[in-house]
C-alpha cells in the first residue's frame, strides 16, 4: 500500500511535468526527440511503468495503440528489401508508443489527478502562447511563424492552440479561475487568428460546431446546466479574441495580418483544390503514383520517396503501406471515436470529441504523427477517459490483458 502511494505521488509529479514541458520544449525542437525536458522526463515514466508492470504483473494494451504498431509493422515489411531505412524517424515513432503505453498503463494502477495533467498541459501552452504572442513575428499571411529560436510551421502551432481549447471544455465547469481560463483560452483563439493556419482554423470551427451539436441533443437536466456554462464560457473566449484581434488590427500600423491564407477557402468554390492545398494535390498524386497499390513503399518512406513530406497522414498511410496501411489508420480513428463516447464525465467528453475530431481533420493537411500535439492530444484522450471512471477498464473493454 505504501509503495503504491509512494508511486503516485512520484508519478502524478513526473506526469504533470512531462505534460507541461511538451509545449515549451516544441519552440526549440519539434520532435520529443529533442532532447528537452520533456523527453528526459519521459525517460522517467518509462521506468516508473516498468515499476508499475513489476508490481502489478499486468500490462494494458489499447486497441488503439495495438493499430498504431500494426501501422508500423506493414510498413516496415517493404523495407527489407531496400536500403533507405528512415531509423530515426522510425525509433522516434517507436519512442512515442512507449511513452504513451506508459502513460496509460501508470494511470490505470496508480491513484493520479487527471485534473493536475488537464491544467499542467493546459497552462503549458499557454506559456508558448505568451512567448510567441511576445517573442514571434506575426503577419506573413499565414506562410511562417518566426521566433528568436527558428522558424515554425503555423500549422503545427495551430495543433497545440486546439488541444489548449479543448482543454477548456474540462475546465470550465470548476468553480474556481474560470475567470483566468476564459483569458487563457481567448489568446488561444486570437494566436489562431494571428498565424493564419487555415487547417487549425477549420478544424476548431468544424469541432466547436460538433460540441454544440451534442450540447444541444443532450437530455439530462443537470448535464443541460454544466453544458450551458462551458458553451456560454467558450462563446465569451472566442468573442474577447474577435474583439482583441480586430482592436490590433485598427490602432496597430505595421500590423499586416490579412487572412491570405484562410482566404483561399474561397478557391474550394471554383475548383482549384491544388491551389487552395498550397500545391498538395501534386505531391499527393506523385505520392500515389510512384507506390505499389498493396505493399506500399516502407514506414515512414514518404519523404525519401517523393522528396516532399506529404501533408497528409491518410495519404502517406497508403502510399507507405499500401491498402491495408490505409484500412488500419481509419480503424484506429473508429477505435479512438468509440473510446470518447464511452467517457463519462460530460466536460470530458466535451475535451475528448474536441480533440478526436481536430485530429481527424488535422490529419488530411500534415504528417501528424510526427507532431508533439498529435501525442499529447492522444495521451489526453487516454487520460480523461480512464480519469473519468476506471471501472470502465475492464479485459474486454478495448484493453488487453
Amino acid at each position: 500500500m505504501k509503495k503504491s502511494s509512494f508511486l503516485s505521488r512520484i508519478s502524478n509529479m513526473v506526469i504533470s511535468l512531462y505534460l507541461f514541458t511538451i509545449p515549451l520544449d516544441f519552440i526549440t525542437g519539434r520532435y520529443l526527440m529533442g532532447l528537452g525536458l520533456s523527453t528526459i522526463l519521459s525517460v522517467i515514466i518509462v521506468i516508473l511503468f516498468l515499476f508499475v508492470l513489476l508490481l502489478k504483473k499486468e500490462l494494458f494494451i489499447p486497441k488503439e495503440i495495438m493499430l498504431l504498431v500494426l501501422l508500423c509493422l506493414i510498413g516496415l515489411l517493404p523495407l527489407i528489401f531496400t536500403y533507405q531505412i528512415p531509423i530515426n524517424r522510425i525509433i522516434t515513432f517507436v519512442y512515442y508508443i512507449l511513452v504513451i503505453l506508459s502513460l496509460i498503463n501508470i494511470l490505470k494502477f496508480c491513484d493520479l489527478k487527471v485534473s493536475f495533467f488537464i491544467k499542467a498541459s493546459y497552462f503549458g501552452i499557454a506559456i508558448m502562447c505568451l512567448y510567441l504572442l511576445f517573442n514571434g513575428t506575426m503577419g506573413y499571411g499565414g506562410t511562417r511563424l518566426t521566433t528568436i529560436e527558428r522558424d515554425m510551421n503555423p500549422n503545427v502551432i495551430g495543433g497545440f492552440f486546439f488541444v489548449g481549447i479543448a482543454f477548456t471544455f474540462s475546465l470550465f465547469n470548476e468553480k474556481k479561475g474560470r475567470i483566468i481560463y476564459t483569458v487563457i483560452s481567448s489568446l488561444f483563439f486570437v494566436t489562431l487568428l494571428l498565424i493564419q493556419s487555415k487547417t487549425a482554423f477549420i478544424c476548431v470551427f468544424v469541432a466547436l460546431v460538433a460540441v454544440l451539436i451534442f450540447g444541444i441533443k443532450t437530455n439530462k437536466v443537470s448535464i443541460i446546466e454544466k453544458t450551458k456554462k462551458t458553451l456560454k464560457l467558450s462563446s465569451i473566449a472566442l468573442l474577447l479574441a474577435i474583439i482583441v484581434f480586430f482592436s490590433l488590427k485598427i490602432f496597430l500600423d505595421d500590423f499586416n495580418v490579412d487572412f491570405a491564407d484562410i482566404s483561399r477557402l474561397d478557391q474550394l468554390l471554383d475548383d482549384n483544390i491544388n491551389d487552395v492545398t498550397t500545391g498538395r494535390m501534386d505531391i499527393w498524386i506523385e505520392g500515389i503514383e510512384s507506390a505499389p497499390m498493396l505493399w506500399g513503399t516502407g514506414f515512414m518512406t514518404y519523404r525519401d520517396i517523393v522528396g516532399r513530406p506529404a501533408h497528409n497522414t491518410y495519404v502517406a498511410s497508403f502510399v507507405e503501406g499500401g491498402i491495408l496501411g490505409l484500412v488500419v489508420l481509419l480503424l484506429f480513428f473508429i477505435y479512438l471515436f468509440i473510446r470518447v463516447k464511452k467517457i463519462i464525465n460530460i466536460n470530458y467528453f466535451y475535451t475528448g470529441i474536441f480533440l478526436a475530431i481536430c485530429i481527424l481533420l488535422f490529419s488530411g493537411g500534415n504528417d501528424i504523427m510526427e507532431y508533439k500535439f498529435f501525442w499529447l492530444g492522444l495521451i489526453m484522450i487516454f487520460t480523461i477517459y480512464i480519469g473519468s471512471d476506471k471501472t470502465q477498464l475492464k479485459k474486454t473493454d478495448s484493453l488487453l490483458l
